[in-house]
């Protein structure tokens, strides 16, 4: 399921602009095919005795995040086959953005993987808790899968279930769809691991892969090793199997530093930063769409807050800086 993100105003043509049948795309007056005039190539006439129409490519395999705070910057969405980056300064949350994200898919009715690479599944599982939404349906049915990069396969490293209730009810709701990667250093291990869970996934489902942190990915792999990891993830499920990719990393403030220097292979960059200057002595959330393909985007800043319930939601924020700095001048031609 996915949102219809056209404008009727699209679909509008002039009288004489003939329309392909099948593609539904607009035939150019100059074409000299020799086809059907309903069709504009012999592939477009072929499949429509087959198949039928195509549904117009912006209703099929454009989307939005169903994150109020980030689609508003998106007005027509974006292509689902697409690898999106989180890139966000410590204290944004961007692991909750990512946790938001995952839950507003499933609320859709479609698939998710989730990897977990700096915390244990559970602790991830406890972020969706803590916003009051349920995922023990999801886990139950098999639309919510986990991946655990996290543990490396010592079972130790998890917190004692018998002390803590919650911790037990968790870990018997994710039993039956959590695998764990021994070695997620190693990238091809990592990515039997993602196949064989996907393996049973029918060819016209809609999945999305959300990836909590390549931050610590990378420190587990080689730079070049996950470079090429993520390249591979790009190629194979987004660009050839049509899913949407969302990779969360924290950014430092040096764009030299993995995985910001390689920003070219992404699809879409937002951008998740505290900005000190709207109120003086307050960082205040700011969210940015820095690049997106395909799509239109609007670019400003805008504040934000997560709040139960309703996850990463814009807020008003009066700017006060003016005032500020007016009363300090005031405040020195006093003294």
């Amino acid at each position: 399921m996915m949102q219809d993100t056209s404008d009727d105003s699209t679909t509008e043509r002039n009288d004489d602009t003939e329309i392909c049948e099948f593609c539904t795309l607009p035939i150019p007056k100059n074409s000299t095919n020799e086809t059907d005039s309903n069709y504009c190539c012999s592939v477009c006439e072929e499949h429509a005795e087959t198949e039928g129409e195509l549904v117009p490519l912006k209703k099929s395999e454009y989307i939005n995040t169903g994150i109020d705070a980030i689609d508003s910057s998106l007005p027509q969405g974006f292509p689902r086959d697409s690898l999106i980056f989180i890139s966000s300064e410590p204290g944004t949350r961007g692991k909750s953005v990512i946790v938001e994200g995952a839950w507003r898919r499933l609320e859709k009715g479609e698939k998710v993987l989730l990897l977990a690479c700096s915390d244990p599944p559970k602790m991830l599982l406890k972020q969706f808790i803590a916003l009051e939404w349920n995922v023990f349906p999801y886990l139950e049915n098999g639309d919510l899968k986990i991946i655990d990069c996290y543990s490396e396969g010592d079972t130790s490293q998890d917190l004692d279930s018998s002390s803590n209730a919650w911790n037990s009810h968790i870990d018997k709701c994710i039993s039956s769809n959590k695998s764990v990667v021994s070695d997620p250093g190693q990238a091809s291990q990592l990515k039997r691991k993602i196949d064989a869970t996907l393996e049973y996934t029918k060819s016209n489902e809609s999945i999305s892969i959300f990836i909590d942190s390549i931050t610590v990915m990378g420190s587990k792999m080689r730079d070049v090793t996950a470079y090429k990891f993520l390249k591979t993830m790009r190629s194979e499920y987004c660009k050839n199997r049509g899913f949407t990719i969302f990779a969360n990393a924290n950014y430092s403030g040096s764009g030299e530093e993995f995985p910001h220097e390689m920003e070219h292979i992404f699809d879409g960059i937002i951008d998740l930063s505290l900005n000190p200057q709207i109120i003086p002595g307050i960082l205040i959330k700011e969210v940015r769409i820095r690049k997106i393909r395909a799509a239109m985007s609007v670019r400003d800043a805008k504040n934000f807050e997560i709040i139960e319930e309703d996850g990463m939601k814009l807020i008003k924020t009066e700017n006060k800086r003016e005032d500020s700095i007016e009363n300090e001048d005031a405040k020195l031609k006093m003294d």
